[in-house]
């Protein structure tokens, strides 16, 4: 799984730091759960330019310990689904392939974030 780690703009370096720190204490610990659930673990390169987060993959158990242990970042996003896109009417049409049922009933809300890659 893929996941973007926000932060406030500008704290990426910090940011970076504390999740190779995270997982490399979980990669070194006694814990042989946790270790196996670190072994996956990607953090993404610093950015150039401020994103507001990091990029990082993993298993969905590692964004809960980003989640918890974390001290720069806001939240863990996961990346459902990734495509470019020119206008309006593209993210529309991106939106309408995914099988939302899978992630959340009609009694649930959804909150889109359309994250410009560093690439770009």
């Amino acid at each position: 799984m893929k996941f973007f780690v926000v932060c406030p703009r500008g704290l990426e370096g910090p940011l970076h730091v504390e999740l190779n720190r995270i997982i490399s204490e979980a990669l070194n610990s006694q814990n042989a759960p946790l270790k196996e659930t670190m072994r996956s673990a990607i953090v993404g390169e610093l950015p150039l330019k401020p994103t507001g987060g990091i990029e990082c993959s993993g298993s969905l158990a590692l964004a809960m310990i980003l989640n918890l242990q974390s001290r720069v970042a806001s939240r863990v996003l996961l990346q459902v689904f990734h495509s470019t896109y020119k206008q309006e009417e593209d993210i529309y049409q991106v939106a309408r392939k995914i099988a939302w049922e899978d992630w959340f009933n009609s009694d649930q809300t959804l909150r889109l974030m359309l994250l410009r890659s560093a690439q770009i």
